[in-house]
């Protein structure tokens, strides 16, 4: 193992090497790999449009694989990010771990698991992705969760070591929080997917009222972790970035809370709304502005 780390450290880290997955639309963006550490891989590109850039990790182990979220919403990614894990080690896939159930990071269970993968979700993103019976057409199982877990799991021991957290609704109510202590590294999948305003999904309990709450519960696991990988484009952050983005969140609720306090409409709220200074890098969609203002009117007494 330590040999076959070291090669794929001289073949890949510090680089991007590209992969010819498979491409159906101009939409669709061939799949990236590029190694953070020698045996840690983000796994990038998919279907950007339709939400298919959710990023991969791919965590090779002493003895096997873990892939953490499988993009989407089209099954075949998960052929594709099985065919990369194959082109970078012969050890076999035994986990994929969901940060939550949205089809762009769970689809891809249906093409890459079989029935000796391992598939761990929190709770609540395993009865959601129960009821989406036109992705996961199997009741059987068919990529659904084997596994899942409340409030805190661990997955293996020494180096091998993952730890899950779910730390309260933000994004949805399912957002999981994975770190890899050997290797310093937090996964935070779209609870913090990047230096943008995120879609609550109101459909899967998504709170723009708790939203800072969970995250500050999450700003201790930066404590021992060098690098963050968000949910979204690869992203790779640092640990005090995490704070930024519970600070960026608060400061949209207070503005969203402000505007409702004198009478201003949701919509008009968010047309007037503009990222502070302090974010520079920022973004935010005026669609999505204009809906998490209104969802979190609706929360706000």
């Amino acid at each position: 193992m330590a040999r076959l780390a070291r090669v794929l450290f001289v073949a890949l880290i510090g680089s991007v090497v590209s992969v010819h997955a498979r491409v159906t639309s101009v939409q669709d963006m061939p799949l990236e790999v590029q190694a953070l550490r020698p045996n840690l891989f983000l796994v990038t590109g998919g279907s950007p449009n339709t939400g298919g850039s959710a990023t991969t990790v791919v965590f090779v182990r002493s003895t096997d694989v873990v892939v953490i979220d499988t993009k989407g919403p089209r099954p075949w990614w998960g052929e594709a990010i099985a065919d990369e894990v194959k082109r970078h080690t012969r050890l076999p896939i035994t986990t994929i771990i969901n940060t939550s159930s949205a089809g762009d990071h769970v689809a891809g269970n249906i093409t890459l698991a079989n029935g000796r993968i391992d598939i761990i979700a929190h709770e609540r993103a395993a009865a959601d992705m129960r009821k989406m019976t036109l992705m996961f057409t199997d009741p059987a199982g068919g990529g659904l969760p084997t596994r899942t877990f409340k409030d805190r799991l661990t997955v293996g021991t020494g180096p091998d070591r993952i730890e899950l957290y779910y730390l309260g609704a933000g994004h949805c109510h399912s957002d999981t929080f994975v770190t890899i202590p050997a290797l310093r590294v937090l996964l935070t999948g779209d609870a913090f997917g990047g230096k943008f305003l995120p879609a609550l999904a109101r459909n899967n309990g998504g709170d723009g009222v708790e939203y800072p709450n969970t995250l500050t519960r999450a700003l201790p696991l930066t404590r021992d972790i060098d690098t963050i990988i968000t949910g979204h484009g690869g992203g790779v952050a640092k640990p005090q970035d995490l704070e930024v983005h519970r600070d960026f969140m608060r400061d949209f609720l207070t503005s969203a809370r402000q505007a409702k306090k004198t009478g201003v409409t949701a919509a008009a709220a968010a047309k007037a709304w503009r990222i502070p200074a302090r974010y520079a890098g920022y973004e935010a969609e005026p669609a999505r502005i204009l809906g998490a203002m209104e969802w979190i009117y609706r929360q706000l007494p």
